[in-house]
């Protein structure tokens, strides 16, 4: 049998007749008797990762399947599977089927905002243009939707955003989704638990354009510091020693060179600290000063000798 490009095989078990490819069930029961069955119908976990047909078919984006599994009764579209918690949608939009998430968000019963453990909704799953794109058209998807550690979907679109099967998982900050986000009001100061913005993620990536257009689109407090380190976007640029238009870029919206993270270390420091020469010079040259305890050893060994008289005493 074959569906869309894929050859299928059949086998009968129970009564049930399954559809295999790629050596996992994959399908659905054709027999009326398994379909109304209450396991079938809530769980259908068939093959050794624990997915149920919808899931593996939506995970690997088998669109004539999904078609055949949504008319079936009783059949739980929003069912997650269990190590992750991702649900048939969470997986389509994961691997970038943007068909599969049309046909699914086509089911007013699926749920646009199911959470996976990590509290992550499809929407922050990648950043794949058109994912995002068909997620959009549904009014119950929360753009500022928070996971357990604070982060919106901007939030993972301006850090993270590699796409899945991209050459090296390259990290390249999804330009397209973050427009999208952006214009559908995102917000894009929106901070985290560790009072982290999505220009933070993207200075500390070297996310260049999508720096600029955070930046342009207004809103965004470009020194804002973080609450784990006490970086701004500006120390996180310098730090992990990114292009130096993304320094100028920040220096031209009043990026302040003096701010020291919660080390006592400036930008300047950072970037020299770093052997990051040609930003360390850039700084220097924006008005960065040069501080007499450049390595901020100084009140270490000061917080040191304190310690140490105060066990004497």
């Amino acid at each position: 049998m074959t569906i869309g490009s894929r050859k299928w095989e059949s086998t009968n078990r129970g009564g049930c007749v399954f559809m295999y490819s790629n050596h996992c069930v994959t399908s659905l029961t054709l027999s009326r008797k398994c379909i109304s069955t209450p396991r079938f119908a809530q769980k259908n976990s068939t093959c050794d990762s624990g997915l149920t047909p919808l899931l593996l078919a939506a995970k690997q984006g088998h669109n004539g399947m999904i078609e055949l599994l949504l008319n079936q009764h009783r059949l739980d579209v929003n069912y997650k599977e269990t190590k992750y918690g991702r649900s048939s949608l969470s997986l389509a939009a994961e691997y970038g089927h943007e068909a599969a998430v049309k046909l699914l968000l086509a089911r007013d019963s699926v749920d646009p905002e199911s959470r996976d453990i990590n509290g992550r909704t499809p929407l922050a799953e990648y950043g794949h243009q058109g994912v995002v794109e068909q997620l959009l058209t549904r009014d119950e998807v929360d753009l500022n939707s928070k996971d357990i550690n604070g982060r919106t979907p901007l939030a993972w679109a301006a850090s993270h955003g590699y796409r899945v099967g991209a050459p090296d998982d390259e990290l390249c900050g999804h330009m397209a989704v973050v427009k999208l986000l952006a214009q559908h009001d995102a917000d894009p100061d929106f901070k985290d638990n560790s009072d982290r913005t999505p220009l933070s993620y993207a200075a500390e990536h070297g996310h260049q354009e999508v720096v600029k257009l955070l930046l342009a689109r207004g809103g965004v407090d470009v020194n804002y510091v973080d609450a784990e380190y006490g970086l701004t976007p500006l120390s996180q640029a310098a730090k992990n020693g990114h292009e130096g238009i993304i320094v100028r870029l920040l220096l031209a919206e009043d990026a302040d060179v003096c701010v020291e993270d919660n080390s006592g270390l400036t930008a300047l420091q950072l970037a020299s600290l770093n052997l990051h020469e040609e930003l360390a010079q850039l700084l220097i040259e924006n008005g960065a000063s040069t501080p007499r305890d450049f390595y901020g050893l100084q009140g270490l060994f000061s917080e040191e000798v304190e310690e140490a008289g105060d066990a004497i005493i």
